[in-house]
């Protein structure tokens, strides 16, 4: 059986889907299973317009995950002060709903 098959096999068909097997991925283009590239007009579905496996972000998460990979909203952290901090600036909010 293929990656489609398998998937179709195991998974209830929520919504339709592009038979396109993502195999590897860096900044804007992504490469299929059979060695195809593609450039990325799209996004996430609801979540992102990051690409795949751009250096710079990779970068940041990785060295935020050997820190603190995550944390519960009933605690401080640095990072996340620092980022409403930078929302509330860049949008002219004065606070954010956490």
């Amino acid at each position: 059986m293929n990656t489609i098959q398998t998937t179709d096999q195991y998974f209830m068909k929520a919504f339709g889907r592009i038979p396109l097997v993502e195999a590897q991925g860096h900044n804007a283009t992504c490469t299929d299973e059979n060695g195809k590239t593609y450039i990325d007009f799209g996004s996430g579905i609801g979540c992102n317009v990051l690409g795949w496996c751009n250096d710079a972000w990779c970068d940041a998460v990785c060295a935020q995950v050997r820190s603190l990979q995550h944390a519960c909203n009933y605690y401080y952290t640095l990072p996340q002060a620092k980022f409403a901090e930078l929302l509330c600036k860049t949008t002219g909010f004065s606070r954010i709903f956490l």
